[in-house]
Order: structure tokens, then sequence, then C-alpha cells
């Protein structure tokens, strides 16, 4: 029952030995060398070369610590498409002791393209919006302007206003 559900999940679930030796596999990998019996199958087989340091650096602190961790890599596809994985790492203790690691590798290329297009589109509405504000900091600015000269105006016109009758006043007496 359980070796069904490890072998249909949809993540890549397997398990390496402190050489890097690759006990268990839920699926297929893609190996470098063609074909391989999973009895013969390393890290150095499946992980690409440049992040192949990584990977055993995070196996070993595995086994040194008995702590899980997790990483991230993005690789090239033959079709020279990018693709992303997320991987997480976790002790397989029996005795007291770590004799195995478990690794579980999802495919995050979908959400990492996603996030790529939310990032693009917040910049962009970043980008508007701070195009919006200076055309708004540049009408409300005219209307300043226009405000202080009606306030100008204004004044003037009253000032006007009261010599005219100031004037009426001194011709009607």
């Amino acid at each position: 029952k359980w070796r069904s559900v490890v072998e249909n999940a949809p993540d890549t679930i397997l398990t390496v030995d402190r050489c890097g030796k690759v006990l268990f596999a839920n699926r297929d990998l893609p190996c470098s060398n063609g074909n391989v019996s999973i009895n013969d199958l390393s890290l150095d087989d499946f992980i690409p070369a440049e992040h192949l340091q990584l990977v055993k650096q995070k196996v070993r602190g595995v086994f040194d610590t008995g702590e899980a961790d997790r990483f991230e890599i993005s690789s090239l596809k033959d079709d020279g498409g990018q693709v992303w994985c997320s991987t997480r790492l976790g002790p397989i203790i029996r005795d007291g002791r770590v004799c195995a690691v478990i690794l579980m590798a999802r495919d995050t290329t979908e959400h990492k393209r996603v996030e790529g297009e939310l990032v693009r589109a917040q910049s962009e509405l970043e980008r508007r919006v701070e195009e919006r504000t200076a055309a708004l900091a540049e009408v409300n600015e005219k209307l300043r302007v226009e405000i202080a000269e009606r306030k100008s105006a204004e004044t003037a016109l009253r000032d006007s206003e009261k010599l005219h009758r100031v004037i009426l006043e001194h011709i009607s007496d």
C-alpha cells in the first residue's frame, strides 16, 4: 500500500547513502549514462554538474546534523527552456543514526513562470501608478496656480469694488 503511494507520488522521491549512491527511486531518473540500473546509480549520474557540489553538500549536511534541509536549482532543458526544481531532504534514522537521506524533488517550473509574470505585472502596475501620480501632481499644481490666480483676481476685484464705493460716496457728498 505505501509502496504504491510512493511510486505514484507526483514528486520524484529517492533515497541515497553517504556516498551518494541511490538506494531507491520512485521513477526513472534522467541519467547522463543512458539506462542505468538503480543499483549502479549515484547523484553524479543525474544531477547537473553545476549543481552537484551543492546537492552533495546538502546531503552531507543531513547526514552530519540529522536535520532536514532544502534547496532549489534550475537547469536548461535540451530544448533550451529552463526547468526549476525544489528539493526537500530529510534523514532516515535507524538505531539512532542517519542511515540514508530521502530527497523529494518537485518540478516548480510553472510556479516560477507564474511568479515571474506576477513580478512583471507588479512592476508594470507600479510604473503606471507612478505615471498617474506624476500626472495628478501636475494637475494639482496647475489647480493650485489657478486657485491662487483666482484668489488674487477676487482680491483685486474686491479692492476695486471698495474703491468704486469710496469714489461713489465721495461724488455723492
